[in-house]
């Protein structure tokens, strides 16, 4: 898992944010999961490998000889959260899975995933069965007792990365089909990919939690003054942003925000960072880079003329304008590097 995988799960670990990015993408705007609603599953990662499931938990992994017994051939399966959100006295079990890339087989990915999530449901309902000995008959062969049901799995894909998404958006977009007639095209069940581009112009503009700030801040990470603009005009919560907020905006913007010379907490709160400073360093520091090639460019200028209109050797040249051979030569290599 790489840096960016790690510091978005952090981020998106929050029950706040994960009621917020649910109420917004999976319930269309209406406001009907609060943060109490929302449970971990105990950071569970489910792996689906040749040698069967194995439920991966903080404490040490287990594996019992049924699952092993399995014999799945799904491999590389790898959710990142799975967490349980009440609706009311309903429980749903929401996977989010955060990408970086564009990844051309996801739909692929993500059937196989909710297909091991569901799996995994039934085999511990009939786990529960074997302890009880309950079930007969059909039922014993099912593992299930008629009428007994799972509990409904949305998997969202939120993908962080700069360049578009253009790959598959759907299981029907990865299969070919010239040459098949209408009657298979009927057949085949479709699998929509539930995107979240978080670079996407006007996405998460209805967030409630620093989701919206966050969102909106990577929209504009790449054109600077349209950044400054969006900091200044939210200037109150990006005044006070979350650590992990900040780290979020740090690895997948490309900034330096935090002074990491600080701890994360101080007397049992968390600490906040001033967005707005930060930018307005990172202002003050392209002032100082312009003013240093505009420097650069004119020393090589100088030192060229002085060589080429008075006859002067480089270190003639150098001492009329009281610079060194070696501040000229760097000088020269600063300007060629900003030209590549």
């Amino acid at each position: 898992m790489g840096t960016s995988d790690v510091v978005t799960n952090m981020y998106l670990k929050k029950a706040e944010r994960s009621a917020d990015l649910i109420n917004c993408y999976v319930c269309n705007g209406k406001q009907l999961v609060r943060a109490e609603d929302v449970r971990l599953m105990e950071n569970v990662h489910y792996r689906v490998t040749e040698e069967g499931t194995t439920r991966v938990t903080g404490k040490k992994n287990r594996r019992d000889k049924r699952r092993q017994n399995r014999k799945l051939r799904l491999s590389g399966v790898n959710v990142d959260l799975v967490e349980e959100a009440r609706f009311g006295m309903r429980v749903a079990i929401i996977s989010l899975e955060n990408q970086s890339k564009v990844h051309y087989a996801m739909p692929i990915r993500m059937l196989n995933e909710e297909a091991v999530m569901y799996h995994e449901q039934w085999r511990e309902i009939a786990a529960e069965h074997e302890k009880r000995k309950d079930l007969s008959g059909a039922e014993y062969m099912s593992g299930m007792a008629k009428g007994e049901t799972v509990r409904p799995v949305i998997l969202l894909v939120v993908y962080w990365g700069k360049e578009e998404w253009n790959g598959p958006r759907n299981l029907r977009d990865m299969i070919d089909w010239e040459g098949y007639p209408e009657e298979i095209r009927n057949m085949i069940t479709d699998y929509p990919l539930h995107l979240v581009e978080v670079r996407k112009e006007g996405v998460g503009e209805s967030f409630k939690s620093d989701l919206r700030e966050v969102f909106g801040f990577l929209q504009r990470a790449e054109d600077k003054e349209r950044l400054r603009t969006y900091v200044e005009e939210n200037r109150e919560a990006f005044q006070h942003m979350a650590t992990d907020a900040c780290r979020t905006l740090e690895v997948m913007g490309n900034v330096e925000i935090i002074n990491h010379d600080h701890e994360d907490k101080e007397d049992g709160k968390e600490v906040t960072h001033d967005v707005c400073k930060a930018i307005e360093d990172m202002k003050e520091e392209s002032r100082l880079e312009g003013r240093l090639e505009e420097s650069n460019q004119k020393i090589c200028i100088y030192v060229t003329m002085l060589m080429k209109n008075l006859n002067l050797t480089e270190e003639k040249a150098c001492q009329a304008l009281e610079i060194t051979p070696e501040d000229y030569r760097a000088a020269c290599a600063a300007v060629m590097a900003h030209k590549e």
